[in-house]
């Protein structure tokens, strides 16, 4: 999650400026333009240095909102008092669009995916009502009448930059209604009001599933379907009077600006969209109040990550303040502005989330600036497996995301530059398109909506191919140990770099750094055990080789060195209950001369007598012989015992 930290003032002294209302920002963040009411003009600010660039560009009478098309190419400006709408490419003026008379356009808002704009006509002329603007053509492709009578004003307007609907409420005609932008069509969905309630404002979530509606006079917000109009839930604020909401991006929750009494005791309530259920009451400082200048629309705003709320309000001692909440941890800080007294306009946050842009919307007029995040601190614990050809990166997110939720990880390998990226999910990403056998270092960096962090520490990595299996695994019992032998496979992956023979049951191992037998030690007399192995290479580990045959491991057999003569071998073995004794002795030349088996029943000793075969007791004639006897015992409870001796078989005669 990491930790917050408060928005930074970078100026509150922009201007002076002749009643600055709405700020325009281009979609990336390039192009600032300050909306001047007074002076029927728009001012350019370099968003680099924060300071007003060149003479202001001269519009149409009264504008108080402007937005750009989807290129950042031209701004559209709102012009209230004459019912127009101002199109400005670079310096110029390039047209005029003129509205029905009494339009009196207030709000402008992109739709259509952003190819399109709307203005709601407020209609303080008589005309009110909402207008679609083709920014290609600069054109007015429909105005749309709000209602029969074309008399009530318009309070507010929702629109989703993506859909092809609007919604807009007239307090004093107590309706909220949906307008299909293609058709034209207006459809009341006005719920249910108790006498006298007005519906102030309407809101839509980013996902365009949910309306939120408030409520004046019965203070309420009502969480409605965007697509149907159906009323999901209706929640009693009481004396509590709603300002203004705000979704989380997800639109899962319903963030509610509201005050304990008019405009007084400023709080945030958040709502679950799908329960209507209060989930968390933000309750700002004692004395700090919501202003009394502005739209209360503007007052109030989310981060795009939905990291943050921003919230305008007035300090005890008149100063313009603006206060965030964390959504993520609860942390509530605030901001002032000195040059602005109690003075305040609207508040602007640009599409990328980290500047946040304040006016105070009087005639001496200011800007304030507001960098809403720092950079957040370097990812830590990077670790790189390697791949055929890829890593794969996982890491820590770091202690400190900046004050903003962190939407993406980059990891970048050295040398090359090859990289992924990370935006949601488990903290790991695959980086692809390395040279197998290079030795790579691979560095995480987290950005978040004030920028990029430093690089993390690097990770080291070895990209290769995974190799084949190990082929014709064998093992040898030893005592309480095995000896397993293998071959190389044909394809390495590149280079091998070791083998690890694994024993079943029990799992116990044995490694090499090439060699192609090890020794597995630790093992029990009591278990018969069977031994796979594996190879390694750069790009990983190899299957596992075909099991061995199963071999049992012994203890020592507790028994005196046989007796020979030149035609018998002569042994006595202790046993302490049933089991099976093999004996079974050999020549220099590997070859069998003797072998004999006792089954005792009981505890006792056991004594066996092995003739030896007529080929060695006719070479004994020549002259004497050594040959090594393995003694063996299984017992009936599956523990193996063994014993080898060197015995020297007399010469005959």
């Amino acid at each position: 999650m990491g930790a917050e930290a408060a928005p930074s003032l970078l100026t509150d002294s922009v201007g002076p400026l002749n009643e600055p209302y709405g700020v325009a920002v281009s979609p990336d963040g390039s192009a600032v333009r300050i909306i001047e009411a007074a002076d029927d003009a728009v001012a350019f600010l370099d968003p680099a240095t924060n300071s007003i660039t060149g003479a202001d560009v001269t519009v149409s009478r009264s504008p108080y909102f402007g937005a750009f098309d989807a290129t950042g190419s031209s701004l559209f400006t709102a012009n209230y008092n004459d019912s127009s709408v101002s199109v400005v490419t670079g310096r110029t003026v390039v047209t005029t669009i003129s509205l029905p008379t009494g339009s009196n356009p207030y709000l402008i808002k992109p739709a259509f995916g952003s190819s399109k704009l709307v203005t709601m006509n407020q209609g303080r002329g008589g005309a009110p009502g909402i207008s679609v603007i083709d920014t290609a053509t600069r054109t007015i492709d429909r105005t749309i009448a709000a209602d029969g009578s074309g008399t009530d004003q318009l309070t507010s307007m929702a629109v989703l930059p993506s859909g092809s609907t609007a919604w807009i409420t007239s307090q004093d005609a107590t309706y909220l209604k949906s307008v299909n932008l293609s058709t034209g069509a207006v459809t009341p969905i006005t719920p249910t009001l108790a006498g006298g309630q007005e519906p102030r404002a309407v809101f839509v979530s980013p996902d365009g599933a949910t309306l939120a509606l408030i409520t004046w006079t019965t203070n309420e917000l009502i969480l409605m379907s965007a697509a149907t109009g159906a009323v999901a839930h209706r929640i009693a604020l009481g004396t509590v009077v709603p300002w203004a909401v705000a979704f989380s991006p997800d639109g899962a929750s319903a963030y509610l600006l509201a005050t304990q009494a008019f405009r007084v005791t400023p709080q945030v309530r958040s709502y679950a969209v799908a329960t209507g259920a209060l989930q968390t009451t933000f309750t700002f400082r004692e004395g700090y109040n919501l202003p009394a200048d502005g739209s209360e629309e503007e007052w109030f705003t989310v981060s795009p990550d939905g990291a943050t709320l921003f919230v305008a309000t007035v300090s005890p001692d008149a100063i313009t303040t603006i206060n965030t909440v964390d959504v993520r941890t609860g942390r509530l800080d605030l901001v002032a502005l000195p040059s602005f007294g109690d003075e305040f306009g609207y508040m602007t946050l640009n599409p990328q989330g980290n500047r946040l842009y304040v006016t105070n919307g009087r005639s001496s007029g200011l800007l304030a600036v507001l960098a809403t995040a720092e950079t957040p601190g370097a990812p830590t614990g990077v670790t790189a497996a390697a791949g055929d050809g890829s890593a794969r990166v996982t890491w820590t997110a770091p202690a400190d995301d900046g004050g903003g939720a962190i939407t993406r990880y980059t990891a970048t390998a050295s040398p090359g530059g090859q990289s992924c990226t990370w935006t949601a999910g488990e903290l790991a990403c695959t980086v692809t398109g390395l040279g197998n056998g290079t030795t790579y270092a691979i560095t995480v960096t987290a950005t978040n909506r004030s920028g990029t962090s430093a690089a993390s520490s690097a990770a080291s990595v070895t990209p290769g191919r995974t190799p084949g299996a190990p082929t014709a695994a064998k093992a040898t019992a030893g005592l309480l140990r095995a000896s397993v032998t293998w071959k190389a496979p044909a394809d390495t992956g590149g280079g091998i770099t070791g083998y690890t023979a694994t024993a079943n049951p029990g799992g116990a191992t044995c490694t090499t750094t090439g060699a192609l037998t090890c020794t597995i030690t630790g093992l029990l007399n009591t278990k018969a055990y069977t031994f796979t192995v594996k190879a390694r290479s750069a790009g990983g580990e190899s299957a596992a080789s075909t099991a061995t045959t199963a071999v049992r491991p012994y203890k020592k057999l507790g028994m005196r060195k046989p007796a020979a003569t030149s035609t018998t071998i002569r042994s006595q073995v202790k046993t302490t209950g049933p089991g099976t004794i093999t004996q079974i002795t050999t020549n220099a030349k590997n070859a069998t001369v003797c072998r004999t088996t006792a089954k005792p029943r009981q505890k006792g000793t056991s004594t066996l007598t092995c003739t030896l075969n007529r080929a060695t007791r006719t070479a004994l004639a020549k002259k004497a012989q050594t040959v090594t006897v393995l003694t063996t015992l299984l017992t009936k409870q599956g523990a193996s015992f063994a014993a080898t001796h060197r015995v020297t078989l007399p010469k005959a005669g």
